[in-house]
């Protein structure tokens, strides 16, 4: 399960995690947000590649078997600052106060089967990935993992699906980084008016008197 979120965030941008079962667009999908948004996109596979955050390599999935906790400890501090889009076919293993959106992409299974084919998919790599979409493997993981209001299950079928999901996307970015804004301007504001309420008082006034002094034996 994704750990529990620890307080709110420092970060002025929001971060995004685009997860679903391999085949499902997600790279695709990040690469052209990346650019509508102006957010970072980490591909979590090739991080994993270019800084060995793995255990070593799995002969039967024909993959690298990813240390989790390493992954966590190399993205820390560019999560914390915000502006961040993980592209990544997990998300139970991320810090739920990552992430201000989950955005889960689901695919038609014969779809799935011909660009898992495509691909050099074969055996029981190719059938456990189908399982997990017919079974929407994916999507609970991540109804279980984050609150349910930020998790958003798109369509991703073919080219007019992902044009459509960027363009639903960028702007659920832009409004919320014009709830931010009016948000901090609105903290400004009453920021404001307390120091002009305090510059008003008289100098001897105490805001915060100070505690009684005890008597000493």
């Amino acid at each position: 399960m994704a750990a529990a979120n620890g307080g709110a965030s420092r970060r002025s941008r929001p971060n995004v995690l685009v997860t679903g079962t391999p085949g499902t667009g997600k790279t695709t999908t990040c690469s052209l947000l990346s650019e509508a948004a102006g957010l970072r996109h980490v591909n979590i596979g090739d991080l994993v590649r270019e800084k060995s955050l793995h255990d070593g390599w799995d002969d039967d999935l024909e993959c690298h078997v990813i240390n989790e906790d390493l992954v966590c400890d190399e993205l820390e501090d560019m999560m914390e600052e915000g502006g961040i889009l993980v592209d990544y076919h997990g998300c139970d293993f991320f810090p739920e106060r990552w992430f201000d959106l989950v955005v889960v992409l689901q695919t038609d299974n014969s779809i799935l089967h011909d660009r898992l084919t495509s691909r050099g998919y074969t055996g029981s790599k190719l059938s456990n990935n189908i399982e997990c979409e017919i079974f929407q493997v994916l999507l609970e993981e991540a109804r279980e993992s984050y609150k349910e209001d930020i998790v958003m299950p798109l369509r991703s079928d073919n080219v007019e699906d992902i044009s459509r999901n960027v363009g639903t996307l960028t702007d659920w970015g832009c409004s919320l980084q014009v709830h931010v804004i009016l948000w901090l301007d609105l903290l400004c504001a009453i920021c404001k008016c307390l120091y002009v309420q305090i510059e008003l008082l008289p100098q001897k006034t105490q805001i915060f008197p100070s505690p009684p002094i005890k008597d000493t034996v």
